[in-house]
């Protein structure tokens, strides 16, 4: 397999472990990966989710990706907790994120390599 998709694979780990450890019993994951980007999809019920987690989670994915950081550190990414969320934040080049105060849907888009970002 080659890297990137061992990136993408391992990002999906880490959001499935953290839903998983706050007791989600569905979650569903679509990825849907071109030669632009990779763009996964995350949903899943997290009943009891409080608008200030909610908004943890916001922060801490809402960073630059970094190269620099990246490479260094990617391979860390299948064992990410919550609290190192900023490492796959640095990982993917957009995110959206809702809550509907049941289920969580979360969009990561990572951008490929020489590709200019559109969104």
């Amino acid at each position: 397999m080659n890297t990137e998709r061992l990136k993408i694979t391992n990002m999906i780990s880490s959001i499935l472990a953290i839903m998983l450890k706050r007791k989600a019993t569905k979650v569903d994951i679509q990825v849907e990966n071109t030669d632009i980007e990779a763009r996964i999809n995350i949903s899943g019920n997290m009943e009891g989710l409080t608008k200030e987690e909610v908004e943890g989670f916001r922060k801490k994915l809402d960073n630059a990706r970094s190269m620099d950081i990246e490479e260094p550190y990617w391979e860390l990414s299948d064992t990410l907790e919550e609290e190192d969320l900023y490492l796959l934040g640095v990982m993917i080049d957009s995110f959206h994120l809702d809550f509907d105060g049941e289920y969580m849907h979360l969009t990561l888009i990572r951008k490929k390599e020489g590709t200019t970002e559109v969104e």
